[in-house]
């Protein structure tokens, strides 16, 4: 069974960010708008689907603010 766990390395590939930035991210934490992650002992990794969830929270919500800004 196929978790979709990420290290903070694939994130960033992923991503195509810097590590540094997706580490920012998880001490943001979720609450505040960071990346969701799950620790085993001083492991980190981040679900696929917690990333697509974060991009398309982002995407959204610019789209909305946008649209908002075209109205007027």
């Amino acid at each position: 069974m196929e978790l979709g766990l990420l290290t903070v390395l694939e994130a960033s590939q992923y991503l195509r960010l810097h590590p540094k930035t997706i580490r920012s991210l998880i001490y943001l934490g979720e609450d505040e708008g960071g990346l969701r992650c799950v620790r085993i002992g001083r492991a980190v990794r981040l679900e696929k689907i917690a990333i697509d969830e974060f991009i398309a929270k982002h995407v959204a919500g610019r789209s909305v603010t946008s649209r908002l800004l075209d109205d007027h």
